[in-house]
């Protein structure tokens, strides 16, 4: 949280804000609105931060990967500009650091595991696309959750991320697919910490793509082959692993899948709901 309130501070403080609509924090409760601020090719780069945003999204990373997970979507949107910097991501930059100022300076992180000799841990994966999010490049972003889970009351997230896909994705399944692909390297590596630690926990996959769950289950996809190449994606391998680690992924609703927070802006309620998990 002080990190936090540092960046936000030499921000405010910093030349390209001095006497600007900027010098100021907002009064913002999200880092990022749910309104595309992606310019389409060919618009001049006209921003006043367009030299300084890898020096501040370069701090947001380092948020996020402390603890603050509900940045990454908006940290990974604004470094994605930076080669297309125009006014709207003035403003866009303008909101994460008043977010940073006002919310995050104030964020502490505590992670325990309280378990009993024998009992059972859970490994919780989350994942979620947002299809085509991108609205210049079109390519999907993909995010994950992972959760250490015990009966004694231990629920804390280890692992997160928001990426962009390699490639566009023609479906909402190959989005998903490639979303959930992602989250199994990272229960697999969260899985081996713990076996060396002498825990062997069951895993838990939830994935809101009733179609991407198919494809899981059989290994097989005729409509999907094309992705191999294009997103590297293998339904083979997810099915090998699927039952490698005795878990097939079930279905959960948009609502409840708190790393919906990883793949765009969300309005206020539900950024408030998933930002708790």
């Amino acid at each position: 949280g002080a990190y936090a309130g540092l960046i936000a501070d030499r921000f405010f403080q910093s030349d390209a804000c001095h006497n600007t609509e900027y010098a100021k924090p907002g009064r913002f409760m999200t880092p990022m609105d749910t309104a595309s601020f992606t310019a389409p090719d060919g618009v001049n780069a006209s921003g006043i931060f367009q030299h300084e945003v890898s020096t501040h999204t370069g701090a947001g990373l380092w948020c996020q990967r402390i603890g603050m997970a509900n940045l990454c979507a908006a940290t990974c949107a604004l470094a994605r500009e930076a080669h297309n910097w125009t006014t709207l991501c003035d403003k866009a930059l303008h909101r994460y650091m008043s977010y940073l100022k006002n919310i995050g300076s104030k964020l502490g992180l505590l992670l325990y595991i309280v378990a009993m000799k024998g009992e059972e841990v859970i490994v919780l994966g989350q994942s979620d696309a947002d299809h085509g999010g991108n609205a210049r490049t079109r390519i999907s972003i993909s995010g994950f959750h992972v959760y250490i889970v015990t009966l004694r009351g231990t629920f804390c997230l280890v692992e997160w991320t928001s990426s962009r896909q390699r490639a566009i994705a023609l479906s909402t399944a190959e989005a998903e697919l490639a979303a959930l692909q992602l989250l199994l390297k990272a229960v697999l590596n969260v899985c081996t910490v713990l076996r060396l630690c002498g825990i062997f926990p069951r895993v838990i996959l939830c994935v809101d793509s009733v179609s991407a769950i198919a494809v899981a289950q059989s290994g097989i996809s005729s409509k999907l082959r094309y992705s191999s190449v294009t997103q590297g994606l293998s339904a083979a391998w997810i099915q090998e692993v699927c039952s490698l680690l005795s878990s097939e992924p079930t279905k959960i609703d948009t609502v409840l899948n708190s790393c919906d927070v990883q793949t765009k802006g969300l309005p206020l309620g539900p950024f408030r709901l998933h930002s708790l998990f």
